[in-house]
């Protein structure tokens, strides 16, 4: 009788409980790079261990009062097989440590006990479990042949000892445990497409929101980014499940309008500042807002490249870009914040389509060091690091200095750089470097190398090329499905990871499939629009991608007629 058989007649509490245990452990060793004996090793143990600790758990829950004479005490005890090619190199006390260790966390978490060597558990036969569904049933699936040994001693409860060899080999049942839960029980930790589902108008519902974490639910800074859209929308509905894991929301009419936000401490301004972007063009009344919070730091896109390397694409799509602008009125570093921006924007009834396969050259470069609650001299040494080593390369090198203090310095020192090339062809990069948060374990930054750094990243983000920066890859395919229904044509450098995402959720959500061709460039300027390089011509730089789609003509029907 294998567990799978096995777990068929135990009552749907328990499997529940099995389920949440063995997704959990699964999600955590995957973090670890185990080789085959390893992973067959976990499975066998956790395998048993989560069905005696279901068992335990549905026993306290229905918080019947024990059988008499039933104590149930199940001690794990590992040993290795002497003539085992796993004693090499120790991994087996390796392995070893591992399981206990992290058996040890689940026994503390899910039983409540605090004993570190020892299963305490209470099972009868109140599980539906009839005579002939002992343990010696649950072992079967073991077999013959193996590298590790787990002796189970049950005292009194069932009065019976087994001792097997557990690493079941290639096609056993146990394998099949395993396979079956991680099929069935397989979670897509989602990222919530908010920008789609606005803009769409779908209602959308997500379950199982980091459901097999340590800390399962929604985080405070996406609780911050639904407010954010309430206040944008009107009459949106988002319900949030007691436990956090799921979440319904039916999207409202952008309404937009003035309107002051704070973001907290947790993620910088520039993550809302990305979905203000998204839909900025499509709300009913023009957009004037106003967000308090940290402007640089986190590890998201600072509010100085949302505006020297996002505000340019933004252009591009709208008719008419007067007014679109974002002013930090106020700096603020982690970790105690205290920056505020100014987010203004015009609606449009409808967006231009582009077609821009042409990067250009870099003909001039600029750049503002900020320094907030530290000598002048940080921007100071930051700004003649960074022209070190642009001008290298490009006479056209101006910087900018802006040091705060005073309430507009917000309430933690801090100081960096940002750099942003235009082409001749109006595109513009952008590459930036903050000093390290006060009091982090990373110690203090040193200006010049933070300086250093950031001509670094602008050389980077040059070198990989594009039309737009590699920031602003998913904001200009979002604009491209959005425009009128004609064709658009963008070459953008290698795709990231979270633009290839959210090309996904533009599918799902709008309908639009892209064309995607890969092309690669010669240090010549010249384009070779065909699938197939020579990578043995080591001229040619990383391959652009070329994106093509047919927009869906979407019309701003929120935009107050005149």
């Amino acid at each position: 009788m294998s567990p799978v058989d096995l777990m068929v007649r135990l009552p749907r509490r328990a499997i529940e409980l099995i389920q949440a245990l063995y997704l959990e452990y699964t999600m955590v060793t995957s973090l670890y790079m185990m080789e085959p004996w390893e992973r067959y090793a976990y499975n066998a143990i956790f395998s048993v261990a989560f069905i005696f600790a279901s068992f335990s758990v549905f026993r306290f829950a229905k918080a019947d009062p024990l059988p008499t004479g039933v104590p149930g005490k199940i001690e794990l005890i590992l040993k290795p097989v002497a003539d085992a090619p796993i004693m090499k190199d120790r991994k087996w006390e390796v392995a070893t440590t591992r399981t206990v260790g992290w058996l040890n966390l689940f026994i503390r978490k899910y039983l409540k006990l605090g004993d570190a060597e020892s299963l305490f558990l209470y099972v009868s036969q109140c599980f539906c479990l009839s005579n002939d569904y002992t343990l010696e049933n649950v072992y079967d699936c073991f077999g013959s042949s193996g590298k590790l040994v787990l002796h189970y001693s049950v005292v009194e409860a069932w009065g019976i000892t087994i001792v097997r060899n557990a690493m079941p080999s290639k096609g056993r049942k146990c394998y099949a445990f395993a396979k079956t839960f991680n099929q069935s029980l397989s979670i897509l930790l989602q990222r919530w497409p908010a920008t789609e589902d606005l803009l769409s108008r779908r209602p959308i519902r997500i379950t199982e929101i980091r459901s097999g974490s340590f800390e399962p639910g929604v985080t405070n800074y996406e609780v911050n980014v639904l407010k954010l859209m309430c206040a944008l929308t009107n009459g949106s509905v988002v319900n949030l499940g007691a436990t956090g894991t799921e979440l319904f929301f039916n999207p409202g009419f952008l309404s937009g309008g003035s309107l002051e936000f704070d973001c907290g401490k947790e993620r910088s301004i520039g993550y809302y500042l990305e979905i203000l972007c998204y839909v900025a063009p499509f709300c009913k009344a023009p957009l004037n807002v106003t967000l308090r919070g940290v402007t640089n730091g986190c590890g998201d896109p600072s509010v100085d490249l949302i505006k020297f390397a996002w505000i340019p694409v933004m252009r591009r799509f709208y008719a008419d870009a007067e007014g679109l602008d974002v002013k930090v009125s106020k700096r603020g570093f982690l970790p105690n914040g205290g920056g505020e921006v100014i987010f203004t924007s015009p609606v449009c009834r409808y967006l231009r389509p582009i077609q821009v396969e042409d990067m250009g050259k870099v003909r001039k470069v600029r750049g503002i060091a900020y320094s907030c609650r530290v000598s002048p001299t940080m921007a100071n040494r930051c700004m003649e690091s960074c022209k070190a080593s642009v001008k290298r390369y490009l006479s056209d090198v101006y910087f900018y200095s802006d040091h705060r203090k005073g309430d507009c310095a917000g309430q933690s020192p801090g100081f960096g750089v940002l750099l942003s090339a235009e082409t001749t062809e109006g595109v513009f990069l952008a590459g930036e470097m903050t000093s390290n948060p006060a009091g982090s374990e990373m110690g203090p930054a040193v200006p010049e190398q933070v300086g250093k750094q950031a001509a670094l990243n602008l050389f980077s983000e040059i070198y990989r090329g594009g039309c737009c920066d590699a920031t602003a890859q998913s904001l200009a395919v979002l604009f491209m499905t959005l425009c009128q229904k004609d064709v658009s044509k963008l070459v953008i450098g290698p795709l990231t990871e979270y633009c290839a995402n959210f090309l996904r959720h533009i599918r799902d959500f709008l309908g639009v499939v892209f064309k995607i061709e890969e092309l690669s460039q010669s240090l010549d300027g010249t384009a070779d629009f065909s699938v197939e390089s020579n990578a043995t011509n080591h001229r040619h730089l990383p391959k652009k991608i070329k994106l093509t789609c047919v927009g869906v003509g979407f019309t701003n029907m929120n935009k107050a007629l005149l």
